[in-house]
């Protein structure tokens, strides 16, 4: 049955650790939070650990990568008060009769 034994997931040399979120019919979908290594260039390493008393049979057969929410930035108050300024302006020279 794949997913008995000891399995190690790391990001370069650190650690990651990782929680099943979901189940299918013959099959375990695990999942982990590796965020601190966004915008960098890390290897990704799976290891089976050697535990004679229990065989190690991990079978990985896909792997993805999502983001739960994508980073904006936010505008700068400078320019959000410069634009205010612009339109009330505009809209005041239009109410003159331009």
């Amino acid at each position: 049955m794949p997913g008995l034994g000891l399995l190690d997931v790391s990001v370069g040399t650190q650690l990651v650790p990782f929680v099943a979120v979901g189940t299918g019919e013959n099959y375990t979908i695990y999942g982990a939070n590796i965020a601190a290594w966004a915008d960098t260039s890390e290897p990704i390493t799976f290891s089976a650990l050697a535990d004679f008393s229990d065989p190690n049979n991990w079978e990985i057969d896909d792997i993805s990568f999502s983001t739960n929410a994508v980073a904006s930035p936010e505008p700068n108050m400078v320019a959000l008060t410069a634009i205010g300024g612009l339109l009330f302006g505009v809209r005041k020279w239009f109410a003159r009769g331009g």
